[in-house]
């Protein structure tokens, strides 16, 4: 596949790009039960289920963030958004 994040803070920058957000990235110290492996290891799914990424990153991150955009544009007035069971 195509373009991945080298760091979070990269994949981070990313996500503000396609946002068009003005976010700024803020360090703050990390709980002492932060993992340190970020990487998810996607192996035991290939091997058991034969399954392979099919989707860019960045397509994937613009799927994401529509999605998530027509809850913000269906939210009722004073209200929760719709079809999140909040």
């Amino acid at each position: 596949m195509g373009w991945a994040p080298k760091t979070g803070q990269s994949g981070i920058q990313k996500v503000i790009q396609l946002t068009g957000s003005r976010s700024k990235i803020v360090f703050e110290p990390l709980p002492t039960d932060d993992p340190t492996q970020r990487r998810p290891d996607i192996e035991l799914a290939r091997q058991k289920l034969g399954w392979e990424p099919t989707i860019e990153l960045e397509e994937g991150l613009q799927r994401t963030i529509s999605y998530f955009k027509s809850f913000v544009a269906d939210e009722p007035p004073g209200g929760k958004p719709r079809g999140t069971g909040c």
